[in-house]
């Protein structure tokens, strides 16, 4: 089964060559954070790490039950130059805590203060993250931000460490705001952004925190900034991000949050603009340019597309349902359904029709006909990726459909009860 399902078009991540791939554990992210091992096992949904790096937190968190989808423009290179890159990064951190110890306070797993004990954390899970990203690599996909290619509401917890405030010169306000709504559309509306540090790498603090957080306000996304504790008698900034059209949690703490009335982008799409029909054989090549298109298939995945074709005979032979423009007939995304035995194989959203609702218009039409037709279940094999779009209207993960000649990955198992 082919899918892009509701996923945000991207542009081909390209490394940062000045940004560190650094190697943290997962207790370094609790601390970092503000976490517990506790509340990352009781996640009700996959957790986002961008930039991952070569961090051990996916390896390491799948023992707590938490699912990890690791982001960074770094796994578009062979993993012996990320692990270079990551080795080149410890150094440079070595350096830097040698030179000003005060800016990183050891952890206490880690006291008395020796970097050098601290820094081989970083060498456990550099290596954990070798181990994993080459038995799972779809667990790593390379994106870059400002544009992410998973769907809206796709995870539970979204975690951005050392990135948009670590490195200014590389990310203005500007592209600070554009990310930050970024990661904000990809986290479900009862889950949250957590961003941290809050200063650049020497320490100097955002001074333009105070209207970043104004502007996001402006595009109904709540901020606050809490105090963690740092275990030293200090603590660090954190901030967190939630849709603005839910109340955050009784139990958070901080000051209120940010929220501003007037709405800056919505991704409903509205329904009375565009129609659902029953694609024709002469609609085949259209179907083909769309999949041919979608930027969620870039990189490692384009094996999965590469020479894929619609043929007439198979719009004759199954149910398929194209998304369209009701002023111009354009096609913003289709799905196929097989009737026996029951499986949604084919589900394409179009790069410029993405976070409007045209995914959940589909899924809902492809029920509809499914029950119709007395059919009840349907079976997913999701694009690793879209896992968290399917999960999010309804399907249950099953299992896992093991690595193929054509798709050298796992891929994610679930089913609709319809």
């Amino acid at each position: 089964m082919i899918t892009a399902a509701a996923q945000e078009p991207a542009q081909e991540p390209a490394p940062e060559a000045d940004v560190l791939v650094t190697s943290r554990p997962l207790d370094e992210y609790c601390a970092l954070f503000g976490l517990t091992r506790a509340r990352l096992a009781a996640l009700p949904g996959p957790l986002l790490d961008c930039p991952g790096g070569a961090a051990g937190l996916a390896a390491e968190a799948r023992a707590l039950g938490c699912r990890v989808i690791a982001a960074d423009p770094a796994y578009a290179l062979p993993l012996p130059e990320v692990a270079a890159r990551a080795l080149a990064a410890r150094a440079s951190m070595a350096a830097a805590m040698a030179a000003r110890p005060e800016l990183y306070p050891s952890p206490p797993s880690c006291r008395p203060y020796r970097p050098e004990r601290y820094l081989r954390s970083w060498d456990r899970a550099r290596w954990l993250f070798a181990e994993d990203s080459a038995a799972h690599p779809h667990r790593y996909v390379a994106a870059a931000l400002p544009r992410l290619p998973f769907a809206d509401g796709a995870f539970a917890l979204t975690l951005s460490g050392y990135l948009l405030f670590a490195y200014p010169e590389l990310f203005g306000p500007e592209c600070q705001l554009a990310a930050l709504t970024e990661l904000v559309r990809v986290t479900a509306a009862d889950g949250e952004v957590r961003v941290q540090p809050l200063h650049d790498g020497r320490g100097r603090r955002c001074g333009h925190l105070d209207r970043l957080r104004y502007a996001l306000g402006e595009r109904r996304i709540a901020s606050e900034v809490r105090r963690v504790p740092r275990g030293d008698g200090r603590t660090r900034r954190v901030m967190v991000l939630r849709s603005a059209d839910r109340r955050p949690p009784a139990a958070a703490a901080g000051p209120p949050a940010v929220m501003v009335a007037r709405p800056f982008h919505s991704y409903t799409y509205r329904m009375s603009e565009t129609t659902i029909r029953p694609a024709r054989p002469a609609d085949a090549d259209r179907l083909t340019a769309l999949i041919q298109a979608s930027s969620a298939y870039r990189g490692a995945y384009f094996a999965m597309i590469d020479g894929y074709t619609v043929e007439p005979d198979y719009i004759e032979r199954h149910e398929v349902r194209m998304a369209v423009d009701r002023a111009d007939d354009r096609l913003l995304g289709f799905y196929a359904l097989i009737h026996e035995p029951a499986e949604l194989d084919l589900m394409f959203v179009a790069d410029e029709a993405q976070g409007r609702g045209i995914g959940r218009a589909l899924i809902a039409d492809m029920l509809d006909r499914a029950r119709a037709a007395g059919i009840e279940a349907v079976k997913v094999v999701s694009h690793p990726p879209a896992e968290g779009f399917y999960l999010q209207v309804g399907a249950r993960r099953t299992g896992t459909r093991p690595p193929q000649p054509r798709t050298p990955w796992a891929q994610p198992e679930l089913v609709f009860t319809v």
